[in-house]
């Protein structure tokens, strides 16, 4: 509410809409790391249901990874959240095109990022489980012990998760302030002329997209994917880079356009996964920003010249 009553200082135009988000995927973690558990410990009793229980998580974690959302997170409690839109347009209602600029709500630099990352040691139980399932029939005596062991390892990561989710899940984002205001007063200052601006504050999350997804599909009307830009930025520990190919296991080609003003602005290529490529799913043409979580000045500046490149008559689109 603080923020929303800062952001109107830039802009009369600010809206608070609430979302339901994972905001740490702990919870998550735990309750794959349970089906593993299962799936290793009665495969032998049950080796058609184990088998398709495996098939299903191993491809909703894949879809996680990708920033996704898979069939087994569907299912997990999220917790309540909140973002912040702010417009800066004419008066007069116009058909213009429109970008739209994604800054996440939490940016503490010290907190441990776990983000989806976290689901990478359950690939390695994961792929011992892979391992024994053939060998139940193959070489019963070997895969007895082997499941019975990754079994055990799960157990123990499940619980683990589960304390790390109790510790977590009570923190909300924050830290957004500076980097919202600072992109807000600077477009006060000066606004485009050929497209309208959306800022919002998405709290998604580490690595979820939850919240940008909610935004997405509750405005689709007003931000139409035919003439709507959506850029995302994801703050990391390193400096800032342009995600022209975005994706952990399946990489996408990033919006052209934006692609090309961003290498334009000298941003180099980098490897990871941002809200861009929750958008991108859903239909809209985006590019992800990731790094300068220790820069949010120089972040909001490149954000600028962007969107001010975007405006210059040589990238009219």
């Amino acid at each position: 509410m603080a923020l929303a009553l800062a952001a109107r200082k830039a802009t009369d135009d600010v809206e608070l809409h609430g979302a339901a988000v994972h905001r740490s995927p702990t919870r998550t973690v735990a309750i794959y790391a349970l089906l593993l558990t299962l799936v290793a410990w009665f495969s032998g009793r049950w080796p058609m249901l184990t088998s398709l229980v495996f098939v299903v998580t191993a491809v909703s974690a894949a879809l996680d990874l990708d920033g996704g959302i898979g069939p087994v997170r569907r299912l997990v409690g999220r917790d309540p959240g909140q973002t912040l839109l702010a417009w800066f347009r004419r008066e007069a209602p116009t058909t213009r095109a429109t970008v739209l600029v994604l800054l996440p709500a939490d940016l503490r630099p010290a907190r441990p990022r776990l983000g989806a990352r976290s689901l990478l040691p359950l690939l390695v139980l994961g792929g011992l489980v892979a391992i024994g399932l053939p060998l139940r029939w193959l070489l019963p005596e070997a895969a007895g012990p082997l499941l019975g062991w990754t079994g055990l390892g799960c157990l123990v990561a499940a619980g683990v998760a589960a304390l790390l989710d109790q510790a977590q899940r009570r923190d909300g984002g924050v830290g957004a302030e500076r980097a919202v205001m600072g992109l807000l007063r600077r477009l006060h200052e000066r606004p485009p002329q050929s497209f309208d601006v959306a800022v919002a504050c998405v709290d998604d999350g580490l690595d979820h997209f939850d919240g940008t997804e909610t935004l997405l599909l509750n405005h689709r009307r007003r931000l139409d994917t035919t003439s709507t830009r959506v850029v995302a930025w994801q703050p990391r520990p390193r400096s800032l880079a342009a995600l022209t190919r975005e994706g952990r296991l399946r990489r996408r080609d990033a919006d052209p356009l934006l692609v090309s003003a961003a290498s334009s602005l000298g941003l180099p290529d980098a490897r990871g996964v941002s809200a861009a490529a929750r958008a991108r799913a859903l239909g809209w043409r985006a590019l992800g920003l990731i790094g300068g979580v220790d820069a949010v000045d120089q972040v909001v500046e490149r954000l600028v010249d962007l969107i001010h490149r975007l405006d210059s008559p040589e990238m009219d689109a």
